[in-house]
């Protein structure tokens, strides 16, 4: 032993063995520790360890990995003794102060000692049921101290990673810890008894007395201020504030930290005091136990399991005790394909594992309930995470977490395990969970629990445990999804759940009552279910087939269950309906009763309810069930709901009014005035229901029912159907002899619609028989009838059967034959007459013999001639009247107006009839004389010559017959029978004039010879000299005559277009009789066969109808000749005689003076030749002339006589009497 003067620093400097190493033997000390320089790899792993209180659950892992049961910790508060001698190295007396105690029952197994050694090795990786992985977590214990040690069994470590405690013993930096192993070498214990004296009576050991240790203790001397500066592991020195803060913490973070573990059922922390005398003075601050209280079964193959915890935290005086049901299970599919691919390619995957934590309470009646808002959803992987997921429970699983604990991989293919698992195993074991507390429900044992508690929410979840939400609603909404809803008392899967729409759920009123109709209205199997907003929100659109917002729950479960509905439920649910004007609700609302309706709030279909206040009300009564009951469904509001889903206000279908129709025969028989005003609301209702197209059943229908009041012929009322009733309008044409509608009975102001009257075939045609047989009835009734509604029905009749016959033309038989021309039909005055002493026109008065159609019959044509009502009278009636007249009064003086009369028939009636009479007519004509005596026509005669004196044996007209009607009504005169004897030259025209002209039709032949003579000036000259020559004249002048003759005294207004400009030929030889025949020859004239003349064929002259269209000529100023092909200028001309002859005499020179001053008498000897006058076609001539449409110009004139002029000699040089021409202008 060297001397003790001798520094031991000196003597170690000097390789002096230590006499320590000596006692303990050649090699006392194996090294142990890391193998590689680790402060700087500590220090960085502190780092991710943020947290003091992160050893505590490293300590916990390791106990639970080596299936410790129980996990204890003690803060030794006792500081270290002066004395150094009896420890392992000098320096270790930094450690003999306040420490941290940590202890488990369990012994470390050679492999535990082994692992513990390497940092970051995850050494455990892969082995079923440890949870440890990376070989970091035993290294939290840096934070606290610098030279941890380990006691397990006989075996202890120590290290010392700064190399500043045991660096006598540390031959190697690599290695920087010390073990011992006190089972073969227990001298140590001896030797070194300071250093392990801190153990004595800690959790029972008995250091330094020898013998195994039963546990495993870990010995965490906190670091001194000293050690925190030199250390490069850590400079956070523990001071006593901070260790009392460490142990205050403990519970706050670790109330949670058993509750997935199956080992460690307990951890606690104690306090050693710094003046505890003994090891044994303890004192605890808290403890934590966990304690399954209830095995639910496994939910499948090992490791599953599941079970209601119990954790109870003990912490002074105060006791906390939870509850969950902790459910545990395998995942598959996916992820189990995933766990197995993982496992072949040598990654070593945490097993597919997964569980929930559902917080629940126990009642003092020993039931469960949830318990809710305690606390917030923790992650887990066997501990707790401090990682916030956003759930409504706590989660469990083998996720791929980060090497520091405090998060899970997103990437990679961790990330995608961590997905998978939330997606698959969670959801899983969530659904399981949620199945055990359904079938505690069931049970009864658990209360107060609504389905939806433990549901997640898509808005709080957060990523990547959104994964697990996804998972879970989706496992949820799956065709056989699991029975997990409920109504509070039983249970169904998403496919038999509905729920009620939260809008519904939400209404300030109707919202309670909605889903206690829903709970009742809902047919088994389907289950009312609430559904919140955060599992709305999850299921997405897996609801939406379940979900009945207001439209659905009135359509499939309100309207058609409304029998079953209280009417406290009912009526407010109505309303509800009615208000929303929901096009679905509205036609289910049409098609179900669910109105209340008086008188006893018997539910009545819409479409049978009546407005109280419209026009279909009087159609009903209270009584009837089609008025709305109840003050809200009579507000105006609701009855204009009402009335647009088909309510009757004011229009009715044709079905309803028919069988309101029938009602009315029932009334009648009670009171006529109440039946009367139902029948008129009837008939206005009907006009709009008759608009739409109406099939001839129901119309058939209403025109049987007995509801119309009627006025008999006799004025008595009676109801009758419209089929047997007429309408009021046709009261004039069948009043006399059918019924009639009564409108007066219907209301002062009734008016009965068009369209309603021939929907009821009250407007149906008349037959003809039926309006002559009110005719006949008004004849018959003449008398009673007052005037004014006698001509009104006689007018009416006359009209409609003109307007049928107008139509109708088969009526026209049988009007005919029923209207005998005897008997009365035709209303004049005040009474009827026979047709045939009717005409439509009668200029003078006749009656009571002659009647002329009243003005306001006169339009009715068709009827008149059917009836054969003349136009006017013929001379044959005037005639027959005289007749009647005549053996009226047999030879005597008429009275003054019969007389009157007579002459007002002659005068007016005869002269008036345009035909000439024949011999038999004026053989039986009566006329007045001079007395007033009605004699024969043959028996007077006219005085025309009242000069003359009057033999006594001759009968005078009366002397108001003007002498053109007495030859009108061939009496004749006396100038007659003066000629007769004396044979003098009358005035009369007829007596110089006699038919002449061309006897074929002219128009047209004439036309066609124009057509072969073409207009040539050189022509028409050739042919008027030509018709000279051959009449023999030796002179011949042309006249152009510009004048305007006058136009007063010509034979007729067509006349006066002759009288202008004309072109006038003079020959100074007369015609001769045979000239004048031959000139009306046409085509044949009078020359044929002469030798003497040139004109042949009498067609030449006609040339000259080029010019005018009415030539004429004056011969031997005796006769003229007028041509008037047009029978137009010449009156009396007819088609067989178109033209006239007129004797040339001083009665006609003096009668007729403009058309004899035309013929130029002063210019020319008229007695000694002929003057052809041609007077010139005007444009307004032309617009009319059927033989040509040629207007003459002056130019024509001029040209004729340029030809006359020019070639005068040429045109005379053969001719046989013609020696001189003349043209000369006027």
């Amino acid at each position: 032993v060297v001397h003790e003067a001798m520094p031991s620093s000196t003597a170690i400097f000097l390789g002096t063995e230590l006499l320590s190493t000596r006692v303990l033997g050649p090699e006392p000390f194996v090294a142990c520790g890391p193998s590689e320089p680790i402060t700087l790899r500590l220090r960085n792993i502190l780092r991710e360890y943020g947290e003091e209180g992160d050893l505590f659950t490293e300590m916990v892992q390791n106990a639970e990995d080596a299936e410790a049961t129980v996990c204890r910790f003690l803060l030794d508060l006792r500081h270290r003794r002066e004395a150094t001698s009896g420890l392992l190295d000098p320096n270790m007396i930094a450690c003999h102060g306040p420490a941290l105690w940590a202890y488990n029952n369990a012994l470390f197994t050679e492999d535990d000692l082994r692992n513990i050694t390497r940092v970051g090795a995850a050494t455990k990786e892969g082995q079923a049921g440890r949870i440890g992985r990376f070989g970091l977590g035993f290294s939290s214990v840096y934070r606290v101290t610098d030279v941890p040690a380990v006691l397990t069994g006989e075996t202890l470590l120590i290290f010392d990673p700064n190399g500043t405690h045991l660096g006598k013993h540390i031959p190697r930096a690599g290695c920087p810890g010390i073990r011992l192993d006190f089972s073969s070498r227990p001298r140590i214990l001896r030797a070194f008894a300071e250093q392990f004296w801190p153990y004595h009576g800690i959790f029972g050991c008995r250091l330094p007395e020898p013998g195994p240790f039963p546990g495993s203790l870990f010995r965490l001397p906190f670091r001194t201020e000293e050690e925190a500066v030199k250390s490069q592991i850590c400079s956070e020195a523990f001071g006593t504030e901070r260790i009392q803060s460490l142990g205050t913490s403990f519970l706050g973070s670790n109330q949670l930290l058993l509750l997935f573990l199956r080992k460690v059922k307990e951890m606690s922390l104690e306090m050693l005091p710094d003046t505890a005398t003994s090891a044994e003075d303890t004192v605890p601050l808290a403890i934590l136990r966990q304690k399954e209280i209830r095995d639910l079964g496994s939910p499948g193959d090992p490791p599953s399991w599941a079970a209601i915890e119990q954790l109870t935290a003990c912490e002074e005086a105060s006791k906390t005790t939870r509850h969950y049901l902790v459910l545990v299970c395998q995942g598959d599919g996916e992820l189990l394909e995933l766990f197995h691919q993982n496992t072949q390619a040598g990654l070593h995957p945490p097993p597919p594992m997964a569980g929930v934590a559902l917080p629940l309470a126990l009642t003092a009646d020993g039931k469960w309930v949830p318990r809710l808002g305690a606390e917030e959803g923790k992650v887990f992987c066997h501990l707790p995470m401090p990682v916030a997921s956003g759930l409504p429970i706590h989660v469990h699983g083998a996720f791929s977490i980060l090497s520091n604990r405090k998060g899970l991989w997103d990437t990679s293919e961790q990330g995608k395990w961590n997905r998978m698992l939330l997606r698959n195993a969670v959801p899983a074991a969530w659904l399981r969970a949620l199945d055990h507390l359904r079938a505690m429900h069931e049970a009864g044992e658990l209360k107060s629990y609504e389905y939806h508690v433990f549901w997640p929410d898509t808005n709080t979840a957060r990523y990547p445990f959104t994964e697990a939400v996804t998972g879970f609603y989706h496992s949820v909404a799956a065709r056989n999804g699991p029975k997990l809803f409920s109504d509070g008392c039983s249970w169904c899967s998403l496919q038999d759940a509905r729920f009620l729409h939260q809008d519904v759920v939400r209404h300030p009123k109707l919202g309670a009552t909605a889903k206690r109709v829903f709970a009742t209205a809902l047919p088994h199997p389907l289950l009312a279910v609430t559904l919140p907003e955060h599992v709305q929100r999850g299921l997405g659109k897996a609801v939406d087939a379940g979900t009945y917002d207001w439209p659905r729950f009135y359509c499939e479960l309100v309207l058609p269950n409304l029998k079953d509905l209280s009417v406290v439920d009912r009526d407010p649910l109505i309303l509800h309906a009615l208000d929303m004007s929901h096009d679905d609700v509205d036609k289910v609302l049409q098609t179900v009763p669910c109105i209340p309706v008086t008188p006893h709030g018997r539910l009545q279909l819409i479409n049978c309810l009546v407005h109280p206040r419209g026009r279909t009300a009087s159609l009903y009564d209270p009584e009837d069930g089609h008025f709305p009951s109840g003050d809200a469904f009579l507000s105006p509001e609701r009855l204009s709901q009402l009335e647009r889903l088909g309510m009757i206000k004011d229009t009715m279908t044709l079905p309803e009014l028919l069988e309101r129709t029938k009602t009315v025969q029932l009334i009648w028989t009670k009171d006529h005035a109440q039946a009367c005003r139902r029948a008129a609301c009837i008939l206005e209702l009907l006009q709009d229901a008759v608009e739409k197209r109406v099939n001839n059943t129901m119309q058939a229908a209403f025109q049987t029912v007995p509801f119309l009041p009627g006025t008999l012929p006799t004025g008595e009322h009676v109801l009758f159907p419209a089929a047997q009733l007429y309408h009021h309008a046709n009261a004039p044409l069948l009043g006399l002899i059918h019924p009639i509608l009564a409108p007066k009975l219907l209301g002062e102001n009734f008016r009965l619609a068009k369209e309603v009257a021939s929907f009821l075939g009250l407007d149906r045609q008349l037959p003809a028989a039926t309006v002559l047989e009110q005719l006949q009835a008004l004849t018959c009734s003449s008398n009673r009838l007052a005037l004014e509604d006698l001509r009104d029905s006689t007018h009416c009749c006359y009209k409609y059967l003109n307007n049928l016959l107008q139509r109708d033309h088969s009526s026209w038989g049988e009007v005919a034959s029923a209207v005998a021309q005897r008997n009365p039909f035709i209303l004049v005055g005040s009474r009827f007459v026979p047709v045939m002493a009717v005409a439509k026109t009668l200029l003078f008065e006749a009656v009571p013999y002659l009647h002329q159609l009243p003005e306001q019959y006169q339009p009715y044509s068709q009827l008149w001639e059917c009836v054969g009502l003349r136009s006017t009278f013929t001379w044959d009636d005037y005639a027959q009247v005289l007749c009647s007249l005549a053996e009226l009064h047999a030879g005597e003086p008429l009275p003054a107006t019969e007389l009157t009369l007579a002459l007002r028939l002659v005068s007016c009636g005869l002269m008036a009839d345009d035909k000439e009479p024949n011999a038999y007519q004026t053989q039986q004509l009566f006329l007045p004389d001079q007395e007033g005596i009605l004699r024969p026509r043959d028996k007077l005669h006219f005085n025309d010559t009242p000069w003359m004196p009057v033999d006594r044996d001759v009968h005078l007209c009366h002397e108001q017959l003007s002498r053109a009607t007495a030859l009108h009504c061939r009496v004749p005169t006396t100038r007659h029978w003066a000629l007769e004897r004396s044979r003098l030259l009358t005035a009369d025209l007829s007596l110089w004039a006699q038919p002449f002209g061309a006897h074929e039709d002219l128009p047209t032949r004439l036309k066609n010879i124009l057509g072969e003579y073409p207009v040539s000036a050189r022509d028409i000259v050739t042919e008027l000299l030509q018709n000279a020559d051959d009449a023999g004249a030796g002179l011949v002048h042309f006249v152009w005559d510009r004048q305007q003759h006058p136009t007063d005294a010509t034979f007729s207004e067509n006349w006066n277009f002759l009288q202008g400009p004309a072109l006038c030929i003079y020959n100074d030889s007369p015609f001769q009789q045979q000239d004048i025949e031959g000139i009306q020859r046409l085509g044949v004239g009078g020359k044929q066969g002469r030798q003497d003349v040139t004109g042949k064929f009498g067609l030449g002259f006609n040339t000259v109808f080029h010019f005018t269209n009415c030539p004429a000529f004056l011969t031997g100023d005796s006769a003229l000749c007028v041509f008037d092909p047009h029978l137009y200028y010449v009156p009396g001309a007819t088609a067989e005689s178109p033209g006239g002859m007129f004797a040339v005499n001083p009665e006609f020179k003096k009668t007729f003076p403009d058309i004899y001053g035309t013929f130029l008498p002063s210019f020319f000897n008229l007695n000694q030749g002929v003057l052809f006058r041609l007077p010139l076609r005007t444009a307004a001539e032309a617009a009319f002339s059927r033989v040509s449409d040629l207007v003459v110009r002056d130019q024509d004139l001029m040209d004729m006589e340029r030809v006359l002029a020019e070639g005068g000699e040429d045109l005379v040089l053969f001719l046989r009497h013609v020696r001189t021409v003349v043209f000369s202008e006027i």
